[in-house]
């Protein structure tokens, strides 16, 4: 989903780009530059408020088409002097019968050095509302075979959410552009942000088939990549995480309400200091747009941990089971079912937010409950630490201080049927796990759980949980 995102923004600064390039080519062969710097300059600063400057040269040949070179071309903020979006140097090439009936269809663009500052205000309203708004005195249309964008940078910045987002050294290409168009899409640049902190590489390669006036935007034949660390030096252990993530989706098929994808393939390789982990995940995916929800109905994959302190130096984690996701209701509900080395585990889960005559501030809540039928700790201690003795467990329970849960409330059981620790054994016991205010309890039950009983029964209250998403 959030290659979605990405490549829709970007197309959609591109479409503006290949805009301002077709108007000044326009001019250019009607009337020169004279007129663009003039007249067609008046025209943006009357229609929009904005100023357009032409400052870089520009040469015309014929070859056998009409093929022009521009030098630095800019344009204004709405109403401001401020730079909006600009680019060093183009050269592209025209066919000249379309330009009689005021349309542009370049065989191809080549853009250098663009730049461009995207505004998403706190009302919500963007900086580039004014130009995305369709003029009925006759506007110049356009088509393009081919378009490549290099080293451009592009400026995102979301004043609702108080994040910012910088995209250099972006390279893109794409073809055949127009008003609605079939084609190929090719991304990569550097990406910089703030809130989360991230300093990575992106790229993305898509088919695409989007209709502007029908508001219809579809990407197939996703293949990303994610490489770079997210989050501060020091957030977790003060040690560097970086992660390389790539996300393949294939059998896509999208309509103005649902999507569904066919198979969703992530490989991950990730390193937080010392240790490595390194996973895959698979699964189909649905989703209602209007509703706002996600399903996993089927994922699987495997997780490799790696530590050189660890006496196994690594261990493996199969797993798979189903997720379902509601945004609107921010609600959650699935399982897992895995295999810790010689361990066998399912874990449920329910994340909810309280309903709001309750509770309009509250955290959200997590409810789960874990089941191990056999964990021998000392198999992942180091021989020193494995001496004889009995498990020992105090009446009170033990509180941590994990400012980290500090926006979430959980409530949670682990049940291991055979227990080893420190050469003493134990059998059908059982941890409480709570947490509130970013500290978490951590105690011992003594009643034994009844069997057929589940999490949503014994955790959740009609009070406190709405119903749970379904997709």
């Amino acid at each position: 989903m959030k290659a979605l995102k990405i490549a829709g923004i970007i197309l959609g600064a591109l479409s503006l780009s290949v805009v301002l390039v077709a108007s000044a080519v326009y001019a250019t062969a009607a009337f020169g530059k004279a007129f663009i710097e003039k007249g067609l300059a008046g025209m943006m600063l009357e229609s929009h408020q904005r100023i357009l400057k032409i400052d870089g040269d520009l040469s015309v040949s014929f070859r056998p088409g009409l093929s022009i070179k521009l030098g630095r071309v800019s344009l204004s903020e709405r109403g401001s002097d401020k730079p909006f979006a600009a680019f060093d140097s183009a050269h592209v090439s025209v066919q000249l019968l379309p330009l009689l009936s005021r349309r542009v269809v370049f065989d191809r663009i080549q853009l250098d050095g663009a730049q461009a500052s995207l505004l998403r205000r706190q009302d919500g309203t963007l900086n580039i509302d004014d130009l995305l708004t369709k003029d009925k005195s006759g506007t110049i249309t356009y088509a393009v075979g081919e378009i490549r964008i290099a080293n451009a940078r592009l400026n995102l910045r979301d004043e609702m959410g108080d994040r910012r987002f910088t995209l250099t050294n972006l390279n893109l290409s794409a073809g055949p552009l127009a008003g609605a168009a079939r084609g190929k899409l090719e991304f990569s640049a550097h990406l910089a942000a703030s809130n989360p902190e991230i300093d990575s590489t992106l790229s993305l390669a898509a088919d695409y088939d989007y209709d502007v006036e029908k508001r219809r935007f579809g990407l197939s034949r996703i293949d990303s990549r994610y490489a770079g660390l997210i989050g501060p030096a020091g957030e977790f252990g003060g040690v560097r995480n970086d992660i390389d993530a790539r996300l393949v989706l294939t059998g896509i098929e999208a309509g103005p309400d649902a999507l569904k994808i066919a198979r969703l393939n992530l490989l991950l390789d990730a390193r937080a200091g010392a240790t490595s982990v390194k996973g895959t995940l698979s699964s189909a995916l649905v989703a209602d747009l209007s509703a706002l929800t996600v399903r996993l109905p089927d994922f699987a994959g495997e997780l490799v941990i790696a530590h050189p302190k660890m006496p196994m130096q690594q261990i493996k984690l199969p797993f798979s089971g189903r997720l379902d996701v509601d945004f609107a209701k921010l609600s959650a509900v699935g399982n897992v079912s895995a295999q810790f080395d010689e361990s066998q585990v399912k874990a449920e889960f329910n994340l909810v937010k309280p309903a709001p005559s309750f509770a309009p501030l509250a955290p959200l809540l997590l409810n789960f409950m874990l089941d191990i039928d056999k964990l021998n700790v000392d198999r992942y201690l180091p021989p020193s630490q494995r001496g004889g003795g009995r498990i020992a467990v105090k009446g009170d329970a033990q509180k941590l201080g994990l400012p980290a849960l500090k926006n979430l409330d959980v409530r949670g059981t682990v049940n291991i049927g055979a227990l080893q620790f420190a050469g003493a054994k134990a059998r059908n016991a059982r941890l409480v796990f709570k947490s509130a205010g970013g500290a978490l309890e951590l105690g011992a039950a003594h009643a034994p759980r009844a069997p057929g009983r589940h999490l949503l029964q014994r955790e959740s209250t009609p009070a406190r949980t709405p119903a749970p998403a379904t997709g």
